[in-house]
């Protein structure tokens, strides 16, 4: 699993596009020979919107407990 991307909502547009074309040490890939120069923007706008006031509460984090559906 990659870093969380809601983190990056505080740094620049620029900062976050280099982060997706370049990747990180810590499980992020390097996505700038994958995807084209627009849609790493169009990932930079929906980063930045992650993290604004309309959403109120914070993602719950994923469990480390096994779910077991009842039938």
């Amino acid at each position: 699993i990659g870093p969380n991307l809601r983190g990056l909502g505080g740094k620049s547009d620029a900062e976050i596009f280099e982060v997706i074309a370049q990747g990180r040490r810590t499980g992020m890939p390097a996505w700038g020979m994958k995807l084209p120069e627009n849609q790493i923007w169009m990932l930079v706008s929906y980063i930045k919107s992650l993290g604004t006031n309309e959403e109120p509460d914070q993602p719950l984090a994923p469990s480390k407990h096994k779910v077991i559906g009842t039938h």
